[in-house]
């Protein structure tokens, strides 16, 4: 078989557990580490909930295509950025959800910074927008396209995709 990252035919390993599937291990990148530990964080330690609600999103989508009309094709927003937006808000109105959990405290956090999920090679990555709630609909959506390219491209530093206090993925 040949890995999805490499072109070089993998060698599998057998497991040393009865039953269980051969195995491989191959090497990672330092990017590819840091979100491997940070999705492992997320899980373990930090509580995670769900919540799912019905939201009525005629007027948002009027809001986006009032903007859209105003503004040149390269500058148009998604109904993604105004959810950041509207996130970020909600997070700076409500604390207790800007937070985390830490040893032995809750941290709260200042400002909204906002992960975003993008698809790339190696699996999903969080670029951040920083000071979400700080930020307009058309400067949100920029940072987003830019991090987005940079991110596809692997040219994200470390301090651009660590440190969301809040993230979203677009699930459509």
């Amino acid at each position: 078989q040949t890995s999805i990252v490499s072109s070089q035919p993998r060698t599998f390993v057998a497991s040393t557990v009865v039953g269980a599937s051969a195995y491989t291990d191959e090497n990672t990148s330092k990017m590819r580490q840091i979100i491997a530990s940070r999705l492992a964080e997320s899980i373990g330690p930090i509580p995670t909930f769900y919540l799912t609600v019905e939201i009525e999103m005629d007027n948002a989508l009027e809001l986006r295509k009032a903007i859209n009309t105003s503004v040149s094709e390269d500058e148009k927003i998604s109904v993604n950025d105004i959810i950041i937006k509207v996130a970020a808000l909600s997070l700076v109105k409500h604390p207790f959800v800007n937070a985390s959990y830490q040893d032995k405290s809750l941290r709260f956090y200042e400002q909204a910074d906002i992960g975003i999920a993008v698809a790339i090679d190696e699996g999903l990555i969080t670029p951040v927008i920083r000071g979400a709630n700080l930020k307009g609909f058309l400067e949100i959506a920029a940072e987003v396209k830019d991090l987005a390219a940079k991110a596809k491209a692997k040219k994200l530093q470390p301090e651009e995709y660590t440190g969301a206090t809040f993230s979203i993925s677009n699930l459509g």
